[in-house]
């Protein structure tokens, strides 16, 4: 399916990557539709490609040897999936799941890596990004070792809607149980919380987001220093006037 420079440019990675290697790559781009839980490369399949979401939600999942699953990373829009590639590893132990269903680009692997190694300034930019990553892989650590679950549930609602840009998603009592890994029940206690507060509301397989600053105040600190590190390592004056699309820093 054909693409513009337009909507690839919804990408903040992609948006922020210099003009001449936007350039030599836009002939790779491949739009692609992912669908609800459909994995993008699993820890026993060698990735060949990277993806740049435009639209939609992507889970990186944690799994240990006894099977047991964790959600230890969100991807959207501000980023990117396939950065092990830039380091020469093509097998990781993280599944790289599609939690809310969209729209990305696909680049193969052969001529991105081209680009990759020619261009310093390419690579600069991929490496802030993935020092990003691994910020938001400790912020969530430390969410989910430290924080409630309606904290850690108020943090992952805040981080969805900065990459939907949306009030209002589809979404199940089970699927957040399995993604915040509780027990269902936890999951349901701290959603009448939240509507309690009144800052969400939520129907049968339906959450709207009512009042973003008090779900701000009950992430607390679970929420923000992830999103401001994004904005100081990536919006660099090259760029200035472009505000990347992607999480918002903490007010």
């Amino acid at each position: 399916m054909p693409t513009t420079l337009g909507s690839a440019l919804k990408n903040s990675l992609l948006r922020l990557m210099p003009q001449g290697d936007m350039k030599a790559l836009y002939p790779h781009f491949e739009w692609v539709n992912l669908h609800s839980h459909e994995v993008l490369n699993a820890p026993e399949q060698r990735n060949h490609h990277f993806y740049f979401p435009v639209t939609g939600v992507y889970s990186v999942l944690a799994r240990g040897n006894d099977g047991a699953v964790i959600e230890s990373g969100l991807i959207g829009r501000e980023g990117m999936v396939g950065t092990s590639l830039c380091l020469g590893v093509t097998n990781t132990p993280f599944d790289f799941l599609v939690q809310v269903p969209g729209r990305c680009i696909r680049i193969p692997e052969a001529p991105f890596m081209e680009r990759f190694h020619a261009s310093a300034p390419m690579r600069s930019l991929l490496m802030r990004y993935l020092l990003y990553a691994l910020v938001q892989t400790a912020q969530t650590a430390l969410a989910n070792g430290t924080l409630t679950v309606q904290q850690r549930l108020a943090r992952w609602l805040l981080m969805c809607q900065d990459r939907l840009d949306a009030e209002e998603f589809m979404i199940t009592h089970d699927f957040l149980a399995s993604t915040l890994a509780v027990r269902r029940p936890m999951v349901t206690v701290a959603l009448q919380t939240l509507e309690g507060h009144r800052a969400i509301r939520s129907t049968r397989g339906k959450l709207k987001i009512l009042d973003r600053t008090l779900l701000e105040n009950i992430a607390g600190s679970a929420y923000g220093v992830a999103e401001s590190e994004y904005l100081l390592l990536l919006v660099n004056p090259q760029f200035e006037e472009q505000v990347p699309a992607g999480p918002r820093a903490r007010a």
